[in-house]
């Protein structure tokens, strides 16, 4: 065999070498690149503060289980919305972790104003749900909580169509918050609001 011939050979198998050293190599720049993308793609956490305001960073593709959010939903109206005349501030302090500063004083404040006119006449809140629509399903939730507000006052009952929008916040979960989701706002759609919506 000529010295050629042999040289040729020796060339043919490095090139082969380097054909298969640069497809591993492609693929592995491949996988890392993808692996950066997502990274980078990640969607961003939601930073809490301990005075209760909330910053979102934009997850707006965040995912949650409609069953978990309507349970929490479920949850938060029945001690937010419904109480009697003395029982509310007990009501609030059991789901505070659950609520924004907002809403938490909203009611708390209400309730302090009207806290001897609610008592003199022994009134109770009955809030009756019969129907949940979650409306916005990326981070801030929107759920929409349609029912029957019965109020009750010396006796006499008298029941009202209301529906309430809910801004809910995905963050966190804590031992405090295992839901990973706080109330950031609550909102009492008008009567009107609620009867165009039919």
């Amino acid at each position: 065999m000529s010295e050629l011939a042999f040289n040729r050979i020796i060339l043919e198998k490095n090139n082969q070498i380097l054909a298969v050293v640069a497809v591993v190599s492609l693929g592995l720049n491949l996988i890392l690149a993808l692996t950066l993308t997502f990274s980078v793609n990640k969607r961003p956490l939601v930073v809490y503060e301990d005075s209760g305001q909330i910053t979102s960073l934009k997850q707006t593709n965040f995912k949650l289980d409609e069953g978990v959010l309507e349970g929490f939903v479920r949850l938060i109206t029945k001690e937010y919305l419904s109480f009697t005349a003395v029982s509310l501030p007990t009501q609030i302090e059991g789901i505070k972790q659950y609520l924004a500063d907002s809403p938490k004083n909203a009611i708390l404040q209400s309730y302090k104003k009207n806290a001897k006119k609610l008592q003199e006449e022994n009134v109770f809140h009955q809030y009756s749900i019969y129907g949940i629509n979650i409306t916005k399903k990326s981070n801030p939730f929107l759920v929409e909580v349609s029912g029957i507000k019965t109020v009750y006052a010396n006796g006499n009952s008298k029941n009202i169509k209301a529906a309430y929008i809910l801004e809910i916040q995905k963050i966190k979960q804590t031992a405090e918050n295992p839901f990973g989701l706080i109330v950031s706002k609550i909102t009492e759609k008008t009567e009107k609001e609620t009867e165009a919506a039919k």
